[in-house]
C-alpha cells in the first residue's frame, strides 16, 4: 500500500520546520541552528575586503578554505550540535 500525501510541511523562516502527518495529526517540530559551530573569526574582515572588491586572490582561497572548513565542521556533527527535534 502507498502511503502519498500522509505529510505536510509547513517551515517558518526562522530555521524551523514543523512536519505534520494528515492521517494522525502527529507532528515533529525540526529545527536547525548552525551557530553552535562558529565560523572562523578571521573570515569577517576576509569577507570585507572581498565584498568591497579589495581582495587578492589569496585572500579569497583563504576565505574559500574557512568557509569549507566551517561546512565540513557542520556536516561531520551529523545534527549532535545543529538539530533539535521537539514532538508536538
Amino acid at each position: 500500500m502507498l502511503c502519498q500525501g500522509l505529510m505536510d510541511f509547513t517551515a517558518e523562516s526562522t530555521g524551523s520546520f514543523i512536519f505534520t502527518r494528515i492521517d494522525s495529526g502527529d507532528s515533529v517540530s525540526v529545527s536547525y541552528d548552525p551557530a553552535s559551530i562558529p565560523p572562523n573569526p578571521d573570515m569577517l574582515p576576509l569577507l570585507q575586503q572581498i565584498l568591497q572588491g579589495q581582495a587578492e586572490p589569496s585572500t579569497r582561497q583563504q576565505f574559500r578554505e574557512m568557509w569549507r572548513d566551517r561546512v565540513i565542521r557542520i556536516l561531520e556533527d551529523g545534527g549532535e550540535k545543529t538539530i533539535t527535534l521537539s514532538g508536538q
